[in-house]
């Protein structure tokens, strides 16, 4: 029990410390987002001594985005959280990619992506780089795709 409590308190100050100024959690779940992943500092990064092991690193949510079911291929925004000291393209701290999904042959694509200052990329538009990828297993974008290809009905996608 321990364990459960101390991993969702890691995870509520990972997120509290770096939405500050962005959405807030009661905001994120307003929104229909979904935490799916939580990425913690282990080996090789961080040994069981280091003052960093074991604390949370990204968060990934996720929001189901429109499609038809049996119709296409499922898509989810993909949003990531990081520590605001990793500054990327995107800005520090937060990703967004709009992921496709083909659940019979265990492959996923990202169509879009959105950086902080709103504007966005789109892969369309640059058809070398709309290729289909495996999923890895044990690794964020599997459980995002569980998460995707669970069974739905055309009424309630």
């Amino acid at each position: 029990m321990k364990i459960t409590i101390r991993t969702v308190l890691l995870t509520l100050t990972l997120l509290g410390s770096y939405l500050i100024g962005q959405a807030q959690i009661d905001k994120i779940d307003q929104h229909g987002w979904k935490l799916i992943f939580v990425k913690y500092k282990a080996e090789p990064d961080y040994g069981p001594d280091h003052k960093e092991y074991g604390e949370p690193s990204a968060a990934f949510f996720v929001n189901d985005y429109p499609y038809q079911v049996g119709k296409e291929y499922p898509k989810l925004l993909v949003m990531q959280l990081t520590e605001l000291r990793i500054v990327t393209s995107f800005g520090a701290g937060t990703r967004k990619y709009l992921y496709e999904f083909d659940c019979g042959r265990r492959l996923a694509r990202v169509i879009r992506w959105f950086r902080a200052n709103g504007t966005e990329g789109d892969n369309r538009t640059q058809a070398e780089k709309l290729t289909w990828t495996e999923v890895p297993p044990d690794k964020p974008l599997e459980a995002i795709f569980k998460y995707a290809c669970r069974p739905r009905t055309a009424s309630k996608p």
